[in-house]
């Protein structure tokens, strides 16, 4: 079997590479013995330390393929690097093998730093995708981590069985008045435009809700979520979050109905039952006695 060997040294942190080009792949054969257990390979590569390489070299290249490479250090062994064209491509004409694979039984078996575009089904075991990701079918055994947004154009079906789990509320955005008066826990009210502001007096029928977000409660959906060029707050429509009191009103026990107060952005003890319809923003799910403080309530608009 004719065989072309050679090494080389890259003088750079005393790596070796060694190199083998067989115009047959029957079998292998380095340094004067022929290895019928090793594997068969068109062009073998090999890169590390320079020990390493000596050590690897009789073994052979383990694997059978047109081309194989083993890196026995820090070094890929394999890279394609393109100015203007696709980096490294992959065909396989059966449809039961992979054009491209890869194997890592300790870590990531494939990372991508750009966009992934797959047009066909993909599966997976356990999918991160920190950036921007476009699959025309996905399949996901295991968990599904996505960093950046998950635009969707079309319908989300959930088996039986199956669950969704949100954060603390359900949220819708609306346009507020000012953005500096409508932080996390603050009670709304409508105004004209459909805009939103801090409440300013007891048992408004203009209540719309809490805004979200504040201290360990999180929305965990949020409607309406575009630009109208003004500031805009999500504002807990159901669900539990943290909301402004006043106590000055009445102390507020666990149960009591919460109405909008004459203390900007706050709520208070819903203490008449005559004016409490239409003006009920929940329920609080802790005590609160005296002054100005922040409780969760569980929100129900009534």
């Amino acid at each position: 079997m004719p065989v072309v060997e050679r090494p080389f040294s890259s003088g750079l942190n005393s790596t070796e590479g060694y190199g083998q080009l067989s115009i047959s792949t029957s079998g292998f054969r380095a340094e004067g013995a022929n290895f019928t257990a090793a594997g068969a390979a068109g062009v073998w590569g090999l890169i590390g330390a320079p020990a390493d390489v000596d050590k690897a070299k009789p073994a052979g290249p383990q694997d059978s393929a047109a081309v194989v490479a083993h890196s026995t250090d820090g070094h890929a062994a394999v890279i394609g690097n393109s100015q203007g064209g696709i980096g490294v491509a992959g065909i396989s004409h059966n449809p039961k093998t992979a054009a491209v694979s890869g194997s890592n039984p300790n870590g990531l078996a494939g990372a991508f730093t750009g966009n992934l575009t797959v047009t066909g089904a993909a599966s997976f075991g356990s999918v991160h995708s920190p950036g921007a990701a476009s699959f025309a079918s996905l399949t996901s055994a295991g968990n599904l981590t996505v960093a950046g947004q998950i635009n969707l154009t079309g319908i989300i079906s959930i088996a039986q069985g199956g669950d969704i789990k949100f954060a603390g509320d359900c949220a819708e955005q609306f346009d507020v008045v000012t953005e500096d008066a409508a932080d996390p826990g603050t009670v709304m009210v409508l105004t004209e435009g459909e805009q939103l502001a801090p409440c300013d007096r007891a048992y408004d029928t203009r209540v719309a809700g809490i805004v979200s977000g504040a201290r360990e409660y999180r929305p965990g959906l949020v409607l309406d979520q575009r630009d109208t060029g003004l500031p805009r707050r999500p504002v807990a429509l159901i669900g539990k979050v943290y909301c402004k009191v006043d106590a000055a009103y009445g102390a507020i026990a666990v149960g009591d109905l919460l109405t909008t107060s004459a203390t900007p952005g706050h709520g208070m003890r819903a203490s008449d039952p005559g004016k409490a319809f239409g003006t009920t923003i929940g329920k609080a799910l802790r005590p609160w006695d005296e002054g100005k403080g922040m409780i969760p309530v569980l929100v129900a608009l009534s």
